[in-house]
């Protein structure tokens, strides 16, 4: 990593691969920050649409932004990418298609000065779902995204995608995860590679700061890869297993991911890919959802 532009700067990452009709609304969103210790980085993931178009033209407004150009290779390679490239102290990720509230830095930086500078730091802040043709419109949706003990590992595993979910341009991270720690984007999943990646940085026993106000907005896109349910299902199943097989968690982590994959194939309905265990100690769902098939066939049920 390059020594860095401020002691107090940084580094956004934004991934893009065809969404140029958005990204000049992210952009402008990381422009309008109120602090100046900035750089951003948009990395072409392929696009066949404007996305160089867009990039290039804010490159020539404003010299902190930074074009990246790649072949098509899926969002965790994108963002791996853009690490690759940083300079900053702190990193910010953020989907094209997403925006950051102009106070999102100067706030983030003010809790990292209170925390004295630690370079194990996660601040995190709320958020608010925007509508997919006006993100400054807010709809409802909005699933709860404060940790509230002091064991974050275990409680990130317990509660995810069940009544906790923080999106990525939530986070500011200290670089020192991803330059010391070497940890990345898996870029074998189809999806959950933020959760997969959030694991690997909560299971270092970080320090933690959590901002309440909403300094973040996330675009609900219908037809999105998140609303792909047997596809996200798959990538959840997958990220776990992962985990499960590595051994690089204690017991009691391993337990919590093992009752997690039990949970994420009920969700899911991925019967298929239960053990005789695991349907075992799920019977009553297993009724419940054969009973349901059953009266779909009979059409008495949808």
């Amino acid at each position: 990593m390059a020594k860095a532009t401020s002691p107090l700067s940084i580094s956004t990452i934004i991934p893009c691969f065809n969404q140029s009709r958005y990204l000049g609304e992210a952009l402008d969103s990381v422009l309008s920050q109120t602090w100046p210790h900035w750089e951003c980085i948009v990395v072409n993931d392929g696009s066949t649409d404007s996305t160089e178009a867009v990039a290039s033209a804010f490159c020539q407004k404003d010299a902190r932004f930074r074009y990246l150009p790649k072949p098509n290779g899926g969002l965790s390679s994108a963002r791996n990418a853009g690490l690759r490239n940083v300079r900053g102290n702190y990193i910010q990720f953020l989907d094209a298609d997403d925006t950051i509230e102009p106070t999102k830095f100067e706030k983030h930086l003010r809790q990292i000065e209170q925390s004295g500078f630690a370079d194990n730091l996660v601040t995190y802040c709320d958020y608010k779902r925007g509508h997919q043709d006006n993100i400054r419109l807010e709809v409802a949706g909005h699933i709860d995204c404060e940790m509230r003990s002091a064991e974050y590992l275990p409680e990130l595993i317990d509660r995810w995608e069940r009544d906790l979910s923080i999106p990525a341009h939530s986070f500011v991270f200290s670089s020192r995860f991803f330059f010391c720690e070497k940890i990345t984007f898996n870029e074998s999943l189809p999806n959950h590679e933020d959760f997969d990646c959030w694991l690997k940085i909560f299971a270092l026993n970080p320090t933690v700061r959590y901002i309440s106000e909403k300094l973040c907005t996330y675009r609900r896109s219908v037809g999105s890869m998140s609303s792909n349910m047997r596809s996200m299902g798959e990538g959840f199943l997958q990220m776990l297993d992962g985990h499960i097989q590595s051994q690089d968690h204690p017991v009691r982590v391993r337990k919590l991911l093992l009752q997690k994959r039990r949970e994420v194939l009920k969700t899911y309905n991925r019967i298929d890919r239960m053990s005789f265990k695991e349907k075992c100690l799920s019977l009553d769902h297993l009724s419940c959802y054969y009973w349901k098939r059953f009266l779909q066939k009979l059409g008495v049920a949808r």
